[in-house]
C-alpha cells in the first residue's frame, strides 16, 4: 500500500499531469503510438458507422439511434483504452515502464478495469439517451432530464475518479463504493484538478480541429476525415492528462481504496 500524501493544489496537480504526459511520451514510445493509431482508426471506424453523429443542419442530432451507437463506440473505446490507461497509472504511481500496448482480456486487472471504464461511458451517454426517449413524449422535458443527468453523471464520474488508479496498481479494496467514501469532502477539489488539467486541451483542439469544422457543417468528407483524426489525437492526449491527474489524486485522497 502506497502512504497517502499532502493533497496536492488544483495548480500543482494540473500541471504535474501534463509534466507526467510528457514523460509518458518520452519513456513509452511504442505504446503511445500504439495508442495514436488505435484510436485514429476507431474515430475513422466510428466516422463509417456513425455518420449520423457528426453534422446535420449544422447542428451533432442525438435521437435514440444516435445515442445507442454512441453508447456501444463508447463501451468499445473504453475496452480499448483500458491497457494504456493503465500503463499511465503504473507509470505515474510505480514508475514503471510499459514498452507494449496489450489487450489482455484473460488478465483480471484488465477486466476489472474494463468494466469500470464501460460503466461509466454508458452513464455518459445515458442523458442523451433519456432525453432522447423522453423527447418523443414532450420535447422540452427531454432536455430538462438529459440536463439534470448530466450533471448526476458528472458528480458521479468526479466521485468515483480516483477508483481507476486503484484498480490499476492492485489496491486493496478497488470498489466504487470506497472511492466514494476516499473523495466525500473533496469533490470540488477532483473537480477543478480535472477542469484546469483539461483547459491545456483547448488550444490543441483548436490547432487540430477548429480548422475543418465549417467545412464539417458543409459535409465535406475531407474536413471530416480530418476532424476524425485530430478527434483521435487530441483523445490521446486528453486521455494520458486525466489519467495521471486522477493518479495524483489517488495517492493524495485513498484510504478505504488501499
Amino acid at each position: 500500500m502506497m502512504s497517502p500524501q499532502p493533497i496536492p493544489s488544483i495548480w500543482s496537480a494540473a500541471t504535474r499531469a501534463w509534466s507526467d504526459t510528457f514523460q509518458v511520451i518520452r519513456r513509452m514510445p511504442g505504446l503511445v503510438l500504439t495508442m495514436a493509431v488505435i484510436l485514429l482508426l476507431f474515430q475513422l471506424v466510428s466516422l463509417v458507422v456513425g455518420l449520423d453523429l457528426v453534422m446535420t443542419d449544422g447542428a451533432v442530432r442525438f435521437g435514440i439511434g444516435a445515442s445507442l451507437t454512441t453508447l456501444v463506440l463508447s463501451a468499445i473505446k473504453a475496452v480499448l483504452l483500458a491497457p494504456f490507461a493503465i500503463a499511465v497509472h503504473r507509470f505515474v504511481l510505480l514508475d514503471e515502464v510499459t514498452p507494449r500496448y496489450r489487450l489482455d482480456p484473460a488478465n483480471e486487472r484488465f477486466l476489472r478495469f474494463a468494466f469500470y471504464g464501460v460503466l461509466l461511458a454508458a452513464l455518459t451517454v445515458l442523458p442523451h439517451l433519456v432525453g432522447a426517449v423522453f423527447a418523443l413524449v414532450w420535447r422540452g422535458f427531454g432536455g430538462f432530464a438529459s440536463f439534470v443527468l448530466h450533471i448526476v453523471v458528472a458528480v458521479i464520474a468526479v466521485r468515483v475518479v480516483i477508483l481507476f488508479p486503484a484498480v490499476a496498481v492492485d489496491a486493496a479494496d478497488p470498489t466504487w463504493r470506497h472511492a466514494i467514501d476516499d473523495t466525500k469532502g473533496h469533490s470540488w477539489h477532483v473537480f477543478f484538478v480535472l477542469l484546469v488539467a483539461s483547459l491545456g486541451l483547448v488550444p490543441l483542439g483548436v490547432v487540430l480541429i477548429a480548422p475543418f469544422v465549417s467545412a464539417a457543417i458543409d459535409q465535406a468528407w475531407f474536413a471530416e476525415i480530418m476532424i476524425a483524426i485530430g478527434t483521435g489525437l487530441l483523445m490521446l492526449v486528453a486521455t494520458t492528462v486525466l489519467v495521471a491527474a486522477a493518479s495524483r489524486l489517488y495517492r493524495a485522497l485513498s484510504v478505504s481504496l488501499g
